[in-house]
């Protein structure tokens, strides 16, 4: 019986199969559109006008010709899965009318997935939306791009939308309402109305009055939310304001020139137990905050010039890759003004990028796995590296006066070990002023005999004016043999040797 119909559609060209299956109902539609690959994009409309070339103004009126004329040819359809517009020479005068009909088309289809973006030239007002497709019970995608949403208190209800994107969006209402509480601002009602949210990013047109503002409660509320992107929005109301935990589904995390308080931050963070990809740039916080990230599932964090003093990151045991960026501060503006950034417990951390203009201390803490890190901080004055000896540091730090060095030796038996290593390593401290050393194992680990000092054509810290070891108790060689081998590592320094 299945060989029977399919040589019924075979022998159709795919022109009349699809003006055939248009008649379907949408119950239909979607298990013909599951039984093959071939039907997925048979109820899609795209209308795209491309870039068209600025010497050529006639091409915007022949995109918006054959798009009735191909909208005309599926007036009989009964369902639209997929509705895409793009414009690139909206005017308001000869569009509105043409996109209103084309949008009540995609509406009486029952469509699924609406993408709209309405590009215009700079100063032309957008295209309003009619409150009214806020309650499309059958949009699962929606995005839309250089429109104005009128939301005031229209009722919204989109229960079945799991993605949705706003990208330079005009919310009318936002400076022409009263202000209301957080949980009732309108970004917040809109994202409210959407109870199986999974991926949220908006990018919104900020006004020349005020931010579009969206609650802690809100972000939290959104139970199946995994992807968040945010640009120019205000996060408002703190984490203790929640009378009980909440935690989301939440991955990854995108903050863009958002403004928000750090325990609003500190709170999504821990309401986000599944997060694995965080990245702040532009963010503001109120003058003097320290930022704290703590979370035992994040792999990837990247913080680009925002205006925190301090940076601290513990319990990240997952963390692999840390990206740093402050840049040189302009006269009057917070950014660029980090003075102290502080990883601890990252057992995982591989790589590290930092370049910041006014940073002066660095804490790498507890990095057990072999890290590569590149370091630019030229009023860097003290850096912290508790970490595997395998660890590949280039920094340019010209000003560095104090370098706190344990080292993750390994337990390694083989002849000469790890002296080649280690030598290199602390090579890279050589502009420093003072060196404080500790191997976190045998003291015999930086005892370097004396055939390889011999091998090498110099001592590693040939210019190091302060060097102070810190030895175990207990030592298995002879103390002079770990002095010797100090000296000859720094031959100018004034050596102390501590017990630890």
């Amino acid at each position: 019986m299945a060989t029977a119909k399919n040589t019924i559609l075979a022998p159709l060209p795919d022109d009349i199969i699809h003006k055939i299956l248009r008649f379907l109902p949408t119950k239909s539609a979607v298990r013909m559109r599951c039984v093959s690959k071939k039907f997925e994009d048979l109820w899609s409309i795209d209308l795209d006008e491309g870039d068209p070339p600025l010497d050529n103004p006639h091409q915007h009126t022949e995109f918006i010709n054959n798009s009735k004329t191909y909208l005309d040819s599926r007036e009989k359809d009964r369902h639209v899965d997929k509705f895409r517009l793009r414009m690139m020479r909206y005017s308001p005068k000869v569009d509105d009318a043409v996109v209103s009909r084309y949008l009540d088309f995609a509406f009486l289809r029952n469509v699924m997935m609406l993408d709209i973006s309405l590009r215009s030239k700079p100063g032309i007002p957008y295209y309003r939306l009619h409150p009214g497709f806020l309650e499309q019970n059958f949009i699962t995608t929606l995005k839309l791009e250089y429109v104005r949403i009128n939301i005031g208190y229209s009722p919204i209800n989109l229960p079945l939308l799991k993605t949705l994107s706003l990208k330079t969006v005009i919310l009318d209402s936002q400076n022409s309402l009263p202000r209301l509480g957080p949980e009732k601002e309108p970004l917040s009602r809109l994202v409210s109305a959407c109870p199986n949210i999974e991926n949220l990013s908006l990018n919104l047109k900020d006004s020349t009055h005020d931010t579009y503002c969206l609650s802690v409660r809100t972000l939290l509320g959104a139970k199946y939310i995994t992807n968040l992107d945010l640009e120019s929005v205000k996060i408002v109301d703190e984490i203790n304001n929640i009378s009980s935990p909440r935690h989301v589904p939440l991955k990854t995390m995108c903050l863009k020139t958002v403004h928000l308080h750090p325990r609003s931050l500190f709170g999504i963070i821990s309401g986000s137990p599944s997060l694995e990809y965080l990245s702040l740039t532009s963010s503001s916080f109120p003058r003097g905050s320290s930022l704290q990230f703590s979370s035992s599932s994040l792999k990837t964090l990247e913080v680009t010039d925002c205006n925190a003093q301090q940076l601290n990151v513990s319990e990240a045991v997952n963390l692999e890759s840390f990206t740093l960026v402050s840049a040189i501060p302009q006269r009057g503006s917070e950014i660029g003004q980090l003075a102290r950034t502080a990883l601890h417990g990252c057992e995982n951390l591989k790589h590290v990028n930092i370049r910041a203009e006014r940073l002066q201390d660095i804490v790498l803490g507890g990095c057990k796995d072999c890290v590569e890190a590149t370091i630019e901080a030229p009023n860097l004055r003290y850096f912290n590296f508790s970490g595997n000896l395998k660890s590949t540091i280039s920094m340019e730090a010209p000003n560095l006066l104090d370098a706190r060095i344990t080292l993750l030796c390994g337990n390694s038996t083989s002849p000469w070990r790890h002296f080649p290593t280690l030598v290199d390593f602390l090579k890279t401290f050589g502009h420093s002023k003072r060196i404080l050393l500790h191997a976190d194992g045998d003291d015999e680990d930086i005892v370097f005999p004396e055939s390889f000092r011999k091998s090498l054509l110099g001592p590693p810290l040939p210019s190091l004016k302060y060097l102070e070891v810190y030895r175990e108790a207990k030592l298995k060689g002879r103390d002079s043999d770990l002095r010797n081998s100090m000296l000859w590592m720094a031959p100018c320094a004034d050596l102390k040797i501590k017990n630890k």
